[in-house]
């Protein structure tokens, strides 16, 4: 038996059976791989489905019972097809198992490793997708077996009335009655679920209760009246005409999103007229092909979603599980594209992205010129007064923690990603021996030409040093441009003498621009950064690797974005000005800062 699948189900009363049909299905196609069960939230009525097919299953007395399973059988893929998973539930169960979400809208799609959203996602939603559309629609085999070309002629259009297996919101009685003012030539069936409770006085409409066969009906209808849910894909595989009442605001939100049915909107008094007049524009109508083409038109539902569905468990179960690389806890997803998700870390602050994430930056010559005019207005040559202010700064730091003496021979420095070589001349000029490292060739030519500084070209990772090593490490904004960040920092140890001091300046990924609108932060973060820190994150993370911080510096610090933040608007007093921006280097909020430590 291979590796152990749970599947989550909600089913029953209030929850209906389609989570439940189509994991089913899944199952089918697991069960000979995987050792699959079902968890299952509902009633009797589910449980009985699974009994009926020899389907394994767990009745789950409590999310605190759930727990308990996960725990103790560490399952290897968790698939909640639960629609409204809560995030304190799944942050609870991810150190434990992979999990797979299918159109889940909760709280809780935020923190699994991959979703999937056959069905639309509303348009208020902050849900997000891994993979999307109807390609990953899970449509039973008995569906297939029905599509045929619809070529049979009928003297009157055979209208189906079908609104699910409860129909809390008496959609049925309502439509029937809008049906009954109009002039039709229709013969009308209506499908009753098994949880249905409503009137079955229903005029002289043909009344079928739980058929055995609903595909058949279904094919067999010229146009068929429902809410959103799996009736209106299912119409649309056999090329059926879809008209759409719906029940609340959630589900006609969800309607206008589907191409190829007519969505009337809300089943309500309010809306009465404009939905009989709908009505009654298609009843009226005798000729079946035009009420196709009018609905239709061109859409058609690819088969095979099941299959997909399957191929990305597979290759999830093989993926690597991505926790945050520095304290290794879950993290939120505040973006999916296919198997590329991007993370911050709740408890540490950290944003990374998925192991599979791969990008390659050249730093040809624009990337001093054009692209950091494009950013900062001024080339990176042209804004070196300004470059320069930030390192006399840097030095005053590491002056202070290692301080120049009148040595024979001076003291060693060591910069990566020295760029055009503005800090080492400073360096060179304050009485440091210095050596940098830049992969640009552009930067590189400029310091050792134009400077004359002593600057190896190539990546820090494949570049050979001296054996004598280093009594000072910088690297300012580099470490986040590197995935296997750890094997730099290795490094960066191994060339930095026992007592010397690293100094680092990076992104501050828990500082004001993402406190204020983090979607926006993140979405900005460039391409070439694998992983950004919070001052909590990248002190642990060098404290994990033998390092002792000596001082963190807050820089980014800016006024305009804290009264954005908390959407006030400050008047610019000198002293205020000066209070907010001490206040923020205080509880470290600053867009970005320096951290300075100690190899012990």
């Amino acid at each position: 038996m291979g590796d152990l699948i749970y599947f989550k189900i909600y089913a029953g009363k209030a929850y209906g059976f389609g989570h439940l049909n189509r994991s089913i299905i899944l199952y089918e196609l697991l069960k000979d791989r995987y050792d699959v069960h079902f968890i299952v939230w509902g009633d009797e009525k589910a449980e009985s489905i699974l009994r009926s097919k020899n389907i394994p299953y767990i009745h789950s007395k409590s999310e605190r019972y759930f727990l308990h399973l996960i725990k103790e059988n560490s399952p290897h893929i968790v698939i909640m097809d639960c629609r409204d998973t809560k995030a304190s539930h799944i942050i609870k169960i991810k150190p434990y198992t992979k999990v797979l979400a299918i159109d889940d809208l909760g709280s809780g799609s935020h923190y699994v490793d991959i979703t999937i959203h056959s069905l639309p996602i509303p348009t208020l939603s902050t849900a997000q997708a891994n993979f999307s559309g109807s390609d990953y629609l899970i449509l039973s085999d008995d569906l297939l077996k029905h599509k045929r070309p619809r070529t049979q002629k009928k003297p009157f259009p055979r209208l189906l009335i079908s609104f699910g297996g409860e129909d809390p919101y008496g959609l049925t009685e309502y439509t029937l009655r809008l049906i009954e003012e109009i002039p039709h030539h229709c013969q009308v069936d209506i499908v009753l679920g098994p949880l249905y409770k409503g009137s079955r006085e229903l005029g002289s409409a043909n009344i079928i209760v739980s058929p055995l066969n609903f595909y058949h009906i279904l094919q067999e209808s010229d146009l068929v009246i429902t809410s959103f849910g799996m009736t209106i894909y299912e119409a649309l595989v056999l090329d059926v005409p879809v008209i759409t009442i719906n029940p609340t605001n959630y589900h006609n939100d969800l309607g206008d999103q589907i191409d190829g049915i007519m969505n009337l909107g809300i089943g309500n008094e309010v809306n009465k007229s404009e939905i009989l007049n709908g009505l009654s524009y298609f009843l009226s109508n005798k000729d079946n092909n035009w009420i196709r083409k009018e609905i239709v038109g061109d859409k058609s539902i690819k088969t095979g979603g099941d299959r997909r569905i399957v191929d990305i468990i597979e290759q999830l179960s093989v993926k690597r599980d991505d926790k945050c690389p520095v304290c290794h806890k879950p993290s939120r997803v505040f973006s999916r594209n296919k198997w590329i998700n991007e993370y911050h870390c709740f408890h540490c602050y950290t944003f990374f992205r998925s192991s599979d994430y791969s990008y390659h930056e050249d730093y040809l010559d624009d990337y001093f010129t054009d692209q950091y005019r494009n950013q900062y207005g001024k080339t990176y040559l042209e804004d070196k007064e300004q470059i320069n202010r930030f390192n006399q700064a840097r030095l005053k730091v590491l002056n202070a923690l290692v301080p120049l003496k009148d040595e024979n021979p001076p003291l060693r420095l060591l910069e990566i990603g020295s760029a055009m070589g503005f800090f080492l001349e400073l360096a060179r000029d304050t009485g440091y021996n210095v050596t940098g490292c830049e992969i640009s060739n552009y930067a590189s030519d400029y310091a050792i030409k134009e400077l004359n500084l002593n600057v190896l070209q190539g990546n820090f990772n494949e570049s050979r040093f001296d054996r004598d090593k280093y009594d000072l490490i910088v690297a300012w904004y580099f470490i986040e441009h590197h995935k296997d960040f750890l094997a730099t920092l290795d490094k960066i140890k191994s060339l930095l003498k026992k007592g010397g001091v690293l100094g680092l300046s990076t992104p501050n990924t828990h500082g004001t621009s993402f406190l204020n609108n983090p979607v926006k932060y993140i979405s900005k973060i460039p391409k070439d950064h694998f992983i950004e820190f919070s001052p909590r994150s990248l002190s642990l993370l060098l404290k994990n690797e033998g390092f002792r911080v000596e001082k963190i510096v807050m820089t980014g610090l800016h006024f305009d974005r804290f009264t954005q933040w908390f959407g006030v608007s400050l008047p610019k007093y000198r002293w205020l000005k000066q209070f907010v921006l001490w206040v923020l280097k205080m509880i470290r909020f600053g867009d970005t800062f320096e951290i300075y430590a100690r190899k012990l």
